[in-house]
């Protein structure tokens, strides 16, 4: 059996990116190794304070790899604190409850349709990978398919939808597809990607009554060729454009450190073409799990004025992770219902 690694890194947000590549040596790779890391995260993606009494917070609640957990935290293994003191059920009323939101998930597959894909047979496992990933996706999640090669722009086989038919007239087409360019831009389209994910994440960004997942799969066999857009700012653009990445790698020629800086999510190393549909449908299923992960913590405090610092901990089996909020409380008072809350 040939080596299928997955390996998370610390980095995550409400945008979700996966890129699926195969890289060369590049010049400016880092000589770094993930770092091991234990406990959980919770990264606040939201918060309310309103009168009479109510404090709130949409947080995420991971792995502090940034890989979603396999089971829901239950409300009693959160604890909330005030200022260092542990705030019992009694003294402030609370409810601890999945979000309710409407989760909308937007997700763009990139494929490689350079020379070196189409001559090695790679195509088919490729695009049979992808029709596994989107199995996994579920329900309530529009997807986009784009090619790239040696050319400046990404070539666009199927805009956002969520008509299983379209995903499949769009892989059809790619199967057919002749070669336009041998060179690979794969540097140029990580950025072009991120850049249409963001134009489709920020058109519903107002939408407060949703959280938006944002996911980018793109999948090659080599390293950048067609020197485009230089390795440092493809990098760098998936360092600052607040999405999480993945990256799978296929073949020999991979540099990991490289692959582990445009994953900054989490990578996966395949040696055996034989093992593209695995990695894709086991990415799949990571990426879906992350819709499950958001919490509303909402309580009802017990301070009446002044500026107070809420702590949020969570704890799974011998897991544990903390988030912190600041709030004013001036002209709180009674009444409060924790059911209440703005947030959902």
């Amino acid at each position: 059996m040939k080596r299928l690694q997955w390996k998370s890194l610390f980095t995550f947000s409400a945008l979700t990116v996966v890129l699926v590549t195969s890289c060369g040596e590049d010049e400016h790779a880092l000589d770094q190794k993930p770092v091991a890391c234990s406990g959980l995260t919770l990264t606040q993606l939201d918060h309310a304070v309103a009168p009479p009494a109510n404090v709130a917070a949409l947080v995420r609640v991971t792995h502090c790899d940034g890989k979603p957990l396999e089971t829901r935290i239950q409300p009693e293994n959160f604890t909330l604190s005030e200022d260092g003191f542990s705030l019992s059920t009694y003294e402030a009323l609370r409810e601890i409850r999945p979000t309710r939101r409407d989760i909308s998930e937007i997700t763009a597959v990139v494929l490689d349709l350079s020379g070196s894909v189409h001559r090695s047979g790679l195509k088919e496992k490729m695009v049979e990978g992808t029709r596994r990933l989107i199995g996994q996706l579920g329900e309530n999640r529009r997807i986009a398919i784009y090619g790239f090669d040696g050319r400046p722009d990404l070539i666009p086989y199927a805009n956002f939808s969520d008509d299983p038919a379209v995903w499949d007239d769009a892989l059809s087409r790619i199967l057919e597809a002749e070669l336009v360019d041998d060179s690979t831009n794969l540097n140029g389209a990580v950025v072009n990607a991120l850049e249409i994910l963001d134009t489709a994440v920020n058109a519903e960004i107002r939408n407060v009554t949703q959280v938006t997942h944002g996911t980018l799969v793109l999948f090659t066999d080599g390293t950048d060729r067609a020197g485009r857009v230089r390795g440092y700012t493809a990098r760098m653009a998936v360092q600052h454009s607040g999405h999480s990445t993945f990256t799978i790698g296929v073949g020999a020629e991979i540099d990991g450190p490289t692959l582990q800086e445009l994953g900054n999510t989490g990578y996966m190393l395949v040696d055996d073409p034989e093992q593209i549909s695995d990695a894709f449908e086991q990415l799949g299923r990571d990426v879906a799990a992350r819709a499950l992960q958001d919490y509303v913590i909402s309580y009802c405090s017990p301070s009446r004025s002044g500026v107070h610092e809420l702590t949020i901990t969570a704890r799974m089996e011998d897991q544990s992770g903390q988030t912190t909020i600041k709030f004013h409380s001036d002209n709180f008072g009674a009444g409060c219902d924790p059911s209440a809350s703005l947030l959902r």
